[in-house]
């Protein structure tokens, strides 16, 4: 996001948890009045875990964090009782090929992601099905390493995803950090997502 966007979203008090990749927390507190509590920072491959009790009358809660495929987490400690229904997020980290900066002076000292999001309702009738959705942000798409089917046999497949396509030619110059129509469509069909739309 721009920096304004950022600060009208700051000042609509409408973003209650923002969820941010490593280095990007430092960077809001430093240019915004956030409070250091209301912002998750994430690597690749870590995600954090909101709750919201009694469908969507409730309160949403941040409970854990945790490091993908990996048993330890860290639970952050909430009184939830026993509620009748419950609507889980699950926001995922994961790997971009891409650039970051926020100025013309600190290229590369933040990491670029994507993310996974996973929303599934539990209560008595057990847990319904889970929707799936992937942001693809900006990225490239690698030639050799198989870093979108890496996300797809991890966290797919994918009800819908968001895959940028633009700016991408002159392609040798490019490449590296955009992706065509065709390379998109490869991103697609990698992290196995049933549909896409296009962004940029």
């Amino acid at each position: 996001l721009d920096y304004n966007s950022v600060l009208d979203l700051v000042e609509s008090k409408k973003v209650k948890h923002w969820v941010v990749p490593l280095g990007l927390k430092a960077w809001l507190i430093d240019h915004t009045d956030l409070d250091s509590d209301c912002i998750v920072e994430l690597e690749w491959w870590q995600s954090a875990k909101f709750v919201k009790d009694e469908g969507c009358a409730g309160e949403i809660r941040l409970t854990a964090t945790e490091r993908c495929f990996e048993q330890n987490s860290e639970e952050v400690k909430s009184d939830d009782g026993n509620p009748d229904e419950i609507l889980q997020m699950t926001i995922t980290c994961t790997p971009s090929q891409h650039w970051s900066s926020r100025s013309p002076f600190d290229r590369n000292r933040r990491l670029w992601c994507s993310f996974a999001v996973r929303t599934e309702e539990t209560g008595p009738w057990g847990t319904s099905n889970p929707l799936n959705f992937f942001f693809a942000g900006d990225t490239g798409l690698p030639p050799k390493f198989p870093l979108h089917q890496q996300i797809g046999d991890r966290l797919g497949p994918f009800d819908l995803s968001a895959i940028p396509i633009g700016a991408y030619a002159p392609s040798f110059f490019m490449r590296d950090s955009h992706v065509d129509p065709r390379e998109a469509f490869a991103i697609h069909r990698a992290i196995r997502s049933r549909q896409s739309v296009g962004i940029h």
